[in-house]
């Protein structure tokens, strides 16, 4: 059984530690950013194990959704830390190449499924999910 964060609640603000891959040829290094914001609810386009936050205004990017199997620590507003849970979950996620060259994360559960890519937002499909179900 894995374990990971649980979703925080809506309106908790909150700062969240992510750790992703280097995308520098040749580095196997894990680069680490936190991300401070205020936790929104999730929308349907939502992949279900994302967290939706909204972030400093100063960003270009206002909103973002977070995978939980990224998130290396929570910290609430108040100094809380939040503790990861055992999950038994069935959700199955690939990173995927977009046609710009841009990662999309597609993300399976049960017979639901989701991508983080525009076309997706639009249309509720995209060739990434039916390449990967062989369509």
């Amino acid at each position: 059984m894995n374990t990971q964060f649980s979703i925080p609640e809506p309106g908790c603000l909150v700062a969240i530690t992510v750790a992703f891959p280097s995308y520098v040829i040749g580095t196997a290094t894990v680069n680490k950013t936190t991300i401070t914001g205020v936790v929104e609810k999730a929308t349907k386009f939502t992949p279900p194990n994302f967290v939706r936050i909204a972030t400093d205004f100063d960003s270009p990017v206002c909103v973002r959704e977070i995978p939980l199997e990224r998130i290396i620590n929570i910290e609430h507003a108040d100094g809380r830390v939040a503790q990861k849970t055992k999950i038994q979950d069935d959700t199955r996620t690939w990173t995927v190449e977009g046609s710009r060259g841009s990662k999309h994360v597609v993300a399976q559960t049960k017979n639901s499924w989701s991508c983080s890519c525009p076309g997706f937002q639009f249309r509720k499909t995209c060739r990434h999910i039916n390449e990967l179900k062989g369509n």
